[in-house]
């Protein structure tokens, strides 16, 4: 793990999460990442040099990576593409793949001169006072010309603020002291790329929507210390494990039902008593520096 690795790579990396089972599948599912290449690539490649380096940050295992390398090449472009993570599990699995790895987080990388940088939700991953660090690190990574396109979590500036306040609850695991998470509408992702440098910078258009209940996130972050808790016959700690749950999972329905009285139902599903589906948006964005 990189030595500043984002909040959300920690997380991960503790809980032992596959980010490929993640949402039903959703960052391995080969229509998604179809979709990203049409939105965020096939309107940039009259401008691409057809001899391109290519990062992918925060990707993971790679399966963006690897379906972007294909859909450039199947247009002719000879492609030098690697993977930027700090997890170096996901680097194990995306170096399987065929690809070329780089172990390190967004901020301590050394990527310089590329001609595209793609991401995919990575913003949220980092706090929010080191969120414009990364578009300005991104914004430094590139050549001139080069191209930022990425897919982020967003949605109302209202449902962001519910997310990451879900995430941040201290009793869930996630965030780290003094680091939270912050996920971001589309008006403060296109200040921060603007911010940064770039000088296009637009919405190209939306993946598939996506949604997450509480209880599944509770089952992310903290499935892995309960079955071992489990498996160890340790009844003190499942006892404690269980006693966080329901405090989360009280926080978090209390977080929701406040939201839907103050805004209305719209994006949130409720699927029983107590129990709630928070909808979201993907907007893909292209920057140009």
């Amino acid at each position: 793990m990189g030595s500043r690795a984002s909040v959300g790579t920690s997380a991960d990396i503790k809980a032992g999460v596959r980010i490929s089972r993640v949402h039903s599948g959703y960052f391995s599912n080969a229509r998604n990442a179809e979709l990203f290449c049409k939105i965020g690539i096939d309107p940039i490649l009259t401008n691409l040099p057809k001899k391109i380096t290519v990062f992918d940050f925060g990707g993971g295992e790679g399966f963006l990576t690897k379906r972007v390398k294909e859909h450039l090449a199947s247009k002719g472009y000879d492609v030098n593409a690697s993977v930027l993570d700090a997890n170096a599990v996901y680097l194990k699995i995306a170096k399987s793949a065929g690809l070329q790895t780089i172990l390190s987080s967004i901020q301590d990388s050394k990527v310089s001169s590329a001609d595209l940088i793609i991401a995919r939700a990575v913003i949220h991953y980092n706090s929010a006072e080191r969120q414009q660090a990364v578009f300005n690190k991104i914004f430094e990574s590139l050549k001139k010309g080069g191209y930022f396109v990425h897919q982020v979590s967003s949605g109302s500036k209202e449902n962001c603020c519910l997310r990451s306040d879900i995430l941040n609850i201290k009793s869930l695991g996630r965030a780290a002291a003094r680091s939270e998470y912050n996920w971001l509408s589309e008006e403060d992702c296109l200040s921060m790329a603007k911010k940064a440098g770039f000088k296009e910078n637009f919405v190209a258009g939306y993946a598939l929507a996506n949604s997450w209940s509480p209880r599944e996130q509770w089952d992310r972050f903290n499935k892995k210390a309960t079955d071992e808790a489990k498996s160890a016959g340790n009844r003190t700690l499942l006892d404690r494990i269980e006693w966080r749950k329901a405090a989360y999972l009280k926080e978090a329905n209390r977080l929701v039902e406040e939201y839907a009285a103050k805004h209305g139902i719209n994006g949130i599903k409720k699927t029983g008593e107590h129990a709630y589906r928070i909808e979201y948006t993907y907007p893909i964005f292209i920057c140009r520096k």
